[in-house]
Formats: structure tokens, sequence, C-alpha cells
């Protein structure tokens, strides 16, 4: 899997959970459907105008090929814009996913983060993890708990959370790396982004 990481080897904001290779390729394929099918749509809706009109020596006979042939055009619009909000769909989910603290998301949390009901996030949620969208992260549909963050690892380079122990009281406390937090037990502040 790809990381998106700025200069200084720290992922972008916004992008810790999203599969950067299945995000980029929904949005060429959106952008490919949008082209070709507006291409279709608009020269074979011009021959139906002009068909309608009966203009350029096209009948009203020739209507019925015309829409038939201008079908493909519209589905492939159509599904340009079921890809492009399934792409705004998993910036969504996103950002919930990188709003939690401590690594497991209930479904009572996305039920409030995202003000759906939980059959819709179900929905939703499996797609989107079929499709590839996310990563470092798991869906847990069997019980409908939740998702669950997957901690990072030194061969990944620590990009996802990490254990880290509070100086002050000695608690362990579960923290995405790179973000300042506070400990889960005293509320004594931790910097990630100095360690």
């Amino acid at each position: 899997m790809q990381n998106e990481k700025d200069g200084s080897g720290k992922r972008k904001p916004g992008s810790q959970y999203l599969n950067f290779f299945t995000r980029t390729s929904g949005s060429i394929q959106q952008l490919i459907l949008f082209f070709f099918g507006g291409i279709l749509t608009f020269f074979w809706g011009t021959g139906l105008a002009l068909g309608l009109t009966e203009s350029y020596g096209i009948t009203r006979r020739d209507i019925f090929p015309i829409i038939v042939l201008m079908i493909p055009g519209i589905l492939m619009v159509i599904q340009g814009i079921r890809i492009g909000k399934r792409n705004e769909l998993a910036k969504r989910y996103n950002q919930i996913f990188e709003a939690d603290r401590d690594g497991t998301l209930s479904m009572s949390e996305l039920k409030k983060s995202s003000g759906k009901e939980e059959e819709q996030i179900v929905k939703e949620l499996d797609l989107l993890f079929r499709k590839g969208y996310f990563r470092d992260c798991h869906f847990k549909k069997e019980d409908s708990s939740g998702v669950v963050i997957l901690p990072g690892t030194e061969k990944k380079g620590g990009d996802a959370f990490v254990y880290v122990q509070c100086s002050h009281c000695g608690g362990v406390t579960r923290v995405p790396v790179g973000t300042n937090t506070v400990c889960s037990y005293c509320g004594s502040p931790i910097n990630l982004r100095e360690l």
C-alpha cells in the first residue's frame, strides 16, 4: 500500500486511512466516464434533437435507434457520478476515523459522528472496505461492533497508532503517531511530534 507523505516523511492531513491507489484510480475512472459518457450523450442527444425537428435528413423514425445508442453514454455518466459519491463518502468516513482517539470506533460512535442509522453505516462501510478504500483499519461487520484501527509497526514506520507510557502517571495510552493528545488516565499532555 502506498502512503501519502509530505517531504518530512509524515502523513499529509486528510489521508491517514484512505488507500491512495484506490482513491486515485476511482477519480481517474470518474473523469474518463464523464468525458466519454458526456461526448456520447452530447453526440446522440444532438441527433435526437435533430430527429425531433426533422432537420438534416434525420426523421422521427430514426429517433428510437438514436435513443438506444444514447443509453451507454448516459450510463457512463451515471457510473461516474456513483464513483464520485463513493469517493466523497470515503473521505467523510476517513475524517471520522482520524478523529478517533482509542483505535476503535463503536457503532454508536459511528452513528453519532455520521448522523446515519446503523443499517446505512454497515452498508456503506461494507462497500468501501470491499472496494479497498481504507488501509490500517478493518470493519467488524459480523457483530456490527464498528471499525478497528490497526496499530502501526516498525516496518510501516509507525504510521497508525503507538502505545506511549505517560511520564507523569505511568499509564499506557494508545495514540495516533505524529499528534498531540492527553494521557487517558491523568490528562497530562503527550506530544508525539517530539518522540
